[in-house]
């Protein structure tokens, strides 16, 4: 699963249309959670016997193997057949007994239950129907059992048939179950209605009564009455569609039976949707289609993801030798979908975001995004949908494994986006989580109210990246071979990490990849029972010896003193790179430090390469120094994933107060030389901040002067003008470079900008600005031009329809002029109901002046001197205007006078602004922090900047 969490890109003075453009794929959002940590039993054995225990959990007395289900879906009013927005529905569930009971047990947490349909059958004896003596329903707290006595013992292994009929909810409030979804038709002005499903985690309970634990898995034959108006997608293939003999105007659609696969992947859609279909011949003659609102499908929404998910599918088919085993593979695009992507068992539900894609219209980034959401989910085909967790505690090992697949798949089928070097991204994003307070293990215990409640940065890119790291002490052939084992192995069951291991453990023990006494599971267990990560410091010895030691990088407050098994790679001067990534040496878990001989300590000496290991690593000083001098004389001889994890690494120490930040500074003095994408995300990520608070600073000549000519350097090599090398990655580093060095005001930036201007100007119909670089070079057209640059920018505004992503690119342009005049005419624009600019844009227009350093004063004086016509003007009597605005205003203060300026303000309204106070007092701890960094931190900086050459 895939949800809306997105790493935050900089936030830059001038060019923050760039950002709000350009949101890159990051695993899901964590779920809420306060950081409290959770005691629960260990979920690793499921006690048999009639009490259910614990008690979140069913006790494994009743094994399900087949659902006959049946739902009819109300979508319009219909009175005869029953309440609008419901499901009437009943199942036929197969099931055995595993030990002689008279009870059975299963999850239910619906409205409507129709207990005089409840019936217990013998398939081989149809006349035997086994008394109920009682049901009951437990829906609150922690658990939604429905349990049903009965006057017989039923005999453990023989089949056994449970017959219920029920009404669920379409939920109209709720994204999960089943629920109400709705579009508008362009063209008609009609709003469509349709329904979906959100199953995961606990949620298929809400649709039919079921055994929903991941490990309890069976088939399903569905059949689903709909209008005749509406059609339906499922799981599995439609098997037929006929006329509804008692219901007239009504269709029942019967699917085949599914592969047994857990409730948490059942999927369906009743809609108007249509669909774009791949070549046949990508993926063997299996459809597989994208459907969307047939308006979004008319564009041409649906082609790239159809296509694109058949190779990916064949993709997969091929590396982990196992063919998908349903008949077809469908992606629908739901209007409302909270999950952002989910990877039901045939039939893909992702937000329209996630998975439409139009050319010419969608950005490079969106592009990579959409690929590598399409490559999660369907990588989630094998990992958590052939072979799923046996419980919550293994999220891991669905997410974990999807994350890590999906470069593999991206990759393969879309080279341009480089995903495998994009995989260190992950790594340095899951360190960070890592190292905070509420980080935990990726086997976690989990809380019964919310089993998915760890689903964040660790369980997919830790979890990725601990896939990563194990490949490469495996090597990617054995990996690959245990996998290939562990799916054969498990294959429609539920796993457990130790299933994982044990069939890893088999392919090294046979291509020998591990030292005697050494196993997968030993050394997986120390990466997966306990949080955190190692830091590694690397100090001389000797002139040919390291010693390499191992220390825990926070949480240092947990019981156990178990550190890591660490993989150790070492690259020198003699020897910069390695055929593999085998360790070298292997440091002991249980062992703080080695050391690691026949090596010149006079020259320079890195472990670690390409950050394969998940660890920091720090060097003394001696060493550190030889790696600068290194980078300096000739940055290409270390390879580029070390060099982006060397500074990763020494930037978030220094920014935690580890090292000193100027040392971290000192590894940027060969960036002239820098020229891949992985280095340049690390000095834009560890060095927004300061960019921000410099660039409203007085130190900003010295910041600039140091930090452009190292990015004209990275940007001549790239291009500045329109390439037909300018896809994948090099689109979007482009416009990361673009953005930083057009924010510096480079001069080749300026000047691009206004070729680009006065060939627009000349035919204003036809915009000549790439769509990838827009966000940026709209804003350098207004920044760097004359007033009828802004006049001109504003028409463009004007004539683009509402709803075109060109619009927002346009709007946010107008705010970057360093004319305060041009400013104040966007405030009074802004201001003005009677304007031409869109209302609903006023507030946005504000806050973009309020960005530029220029716009900073005006906006403080628009508060201070209008602040009641803010409110009737731009929040029709509401304060959330205001609210918006200080917050964009003081994102990059830090004066004393700044600060001062926005107490007094607060201070003088404060009858007014008392609703908004608690906002209002964030703005003010917002100021602050950027005060205190500047103590702690900028003004460090500026001192190392002042004493450069």
């Amino acid at each position: 699963m895939m949800a809306s969490f997105a790493k935050v890109l900089p936030i830059l003075p001038f060019f923050i249309a760039l950002v709000s453009a350009q949101v890159p794929l990051q695993l899901d959002p964590p779920h809420p959670n306060d950081g409290t940590p959770l005691n629960f039993p260990s979920q690793s054995v499921v006690p048999q016997g009639d009490e259910i225990s614990p008690l979140y959990r069913l006790n494994g007395t009743i094994i399900p193997s087949n659902y006959e289900l049946e739902l009819l879906v109300l979508l319009d009013n219909d009175p005869a057949y029953g309440a609008q927005f419901t499901a009437p529905g009943k199942v036929r569930i197969d099931i055995t007994p595993t030990i002689a009971t008279g009870l059975i047990t299963l999850h239910s947490y619906l409205p409507v239950i129709n207990e005089s349909s409840i019936q217990v059958t013998k398939p081989d004896q149809p006349d035997l129907v086994i008394e109920v003596t009682q049901t009951s329903n437990e829906t609150e707290g922690v658990v939604q059992f429905y349990s049903i006595s009965l006057n017989t013992i039923l005999n453990p292994g023989q089949l056994y048939q449970l017959y219920i009929e029920f009404v669920a909810p379409i939920s109209t409030n709720i994204l999960n179950g089943l629920y109400l979804s709705t579009y508008v038709d362009p063209v008609s002005g009609e709003t469509k209605r349709l329904a979906a499903t959100q199953m995961e985690s606990i949620h298929a309970r809400k649709l039919f009564p079921c055994f929903d634990e991941p490990e309890l898995k069976a088939t399903i034959d569905l059949s689903i009455i709909r209008k005749f108006n509406y059609s339906s997608l499922a799981n599995a293939n439609l098997l037929s569609s006929t006329a509804d003999q008692t219901r007239p105007g009504f269709i029942i659609d019967k699917y085949n039976k599914t592969v047994p696969m857990s409730t948490y992947l059942f999927a369906m859609v009743v809609s108007d949707f249509t669909f774009a279909e791949a070549d046949p011949p990508t993926f063997g003659g299996k459809p597989v289609r994208a459907y969307a609102p047939p308006y979004l499908i008319a564009r041409g929404g649906g082609n790239y993801s159809a296509q694109v998910s058949a190779e990916l599918l064949q993709f997969f088919d091929d590396y982990f030798q196992f063919p998908y085993p349903l008949e077809k593979m469908d992606s629908a695009a739901v209007p409302q979908f909270g999950a952002g992507a989910m990877e039901n068992y045939g039939l893909n539900l992702y937000s329209e975001g996630l998975l439409m894609y139009y050319d010419g219209e969608t950005l490079e980034s969106n592009r990579n995004s959409i690929t590598s959401v399409l490559s999660h989910e369907l990588g989630h085909q094998n990992f958590g949908n052939l072979v799923s967790l046996n419980w919550w505690t293994q999220i891991w090992l669905n997410e974990g494994f999807a994350t890590y697949v999906a470069n593999l798949g991206v990759d393969a089928v879309r080279p341009e986006f480089r995903a495998r070097e994009s995989t260190i991204g992950q790594l340095q994003n899951s360190m960070v989580a890592d190292a905070q307070p509420n980080s935990h293990p990726l086997q976690n215990n989990v809380h019964p109210t919310a089993p998915d409640a760890h689903v964040g940065a660790i369980t997919y890119d830790k979890g990725a990246s601990i896939n990563r790291m194990t490949e490469k002490f495996l090597t990617e052939v054995t990996f690959q071979k245990g996998l290939q084992y562990y799916l054969q192995d498990m294959k429609y069951q539920g796993a457990h990490s130790d299933d994982l291991f044990r069939n890893l453990d088999i392919a090294a023990a046979e291509d020998n990849r591990l030292p005697v006494g050494l196993t997968v599971k030993s050394i997986l267990d120390t990466w997966t029972l306990q949080r955190g990560h190692p830091l590694v410091y690397v100090s001389a010895t000797g002139p040919n010896s390291i010693q390499i030691t191992q220390m825990r990088y926070v949480h240092t407050d947990d019981p156990s003193d178990t550190l890591w098994y660490l993989p150790v790679t070492v690259v020198s001067q003699d020897v910069p790179t390695l055929p593999n990534h085998v360790p070298q040496l292997w440091i002991n878990s249980s062992t703080t430090s080695a050391t690691f001989t026949d090596v010149d300590t006079s020259k320079w000496i890195m472990i670690n390469q390409d950050a394969t290991g998940y660890y920091r690593v720090i060097y003394t000083l001696s060493l550190e120094t030889l790696i600068r001098e290194q980078l300096n004389a000739n940055a290409s001889v270390i390879t580029p994933l070390s060099r982006s994890q060397l500074l990763d690494d020494y930037f978030v120490m220094a920014f935690r107060n580890g090292i000193a930040i100027q040392t971290a500074l000192d590894l940027t003095t060969y960036l002239a030389q820098e020229d891949h994408f992985t280095v340049w995300d690390v000095i834009f990520r560890h060095l927004q901040k300061t960019h921000n608070l410099l660039s409203a600073s007085d130190s900003y000549q010295a910041w600039r002067a140091y930090l452009l000519p190292r990015l004209e350097q990275a940007l001549l090599k790239v291009g500045i003008p329109d390439s037909p090398d300018h896809i994948g990655i090099a689109a979007i580093y482009r416009a990361k470079l673009l953005d930083w060095a057009c924010s510096m005001q480079l001069p080749q930036c300026y000047n691009f900008a206004q070729q680009l201007f006065t060939e627009w100007a000349a035919n204003p119909a036809i915009n000549p600005v790439n769509i990838n670089a827009q966000a940026v070079l709209h804003c350098a057209i207004v920044a760097s031009g004359p007033r009828t640059a802004y006049d001109f920018t504003f028409s463009r505004y004007l004539e683009v329809p509402q709803g075109s992503p060109v619009k927002p690119r346009l709007l946010n342009g107008l705010g970057c002029s360093q004319d305060t005049v041009t400013l104040q005419d966007l405030i009074e624009k802004a201001m003005n109901t009677s304007s031409s600019l869109v209302r609903s844009d006023a507030v946005t227009a504000i806050q973009r002046v309020a960005m530029n350093k220029l716009g900073k004063p005006l906006v403080f004086t628009l508060l201070e001197t209008r602040l009641a016509e803010v409110i009737a003007t731009l929040g029709e009597g509401s304060l959330n205007p205001v609210e918006r605005i200080v917050s964009t205003l003081v994102a990059s203060l830090t004066s004393q006078a700044d600060f001062n300026r926005l107490a007094t303000f607060i201070v003088d309204n404060g009858e007014i602004l008392l609703p908004i106070n608690d906002s209002l007092q964030a703005s003010v701890a917002t100021m602050r922090a950027n005060m205190e960094w500047m103590e702690e931190y900028g003004n460090s900086i500026v001192n190392w900047l002042e004493m450069q050459p």
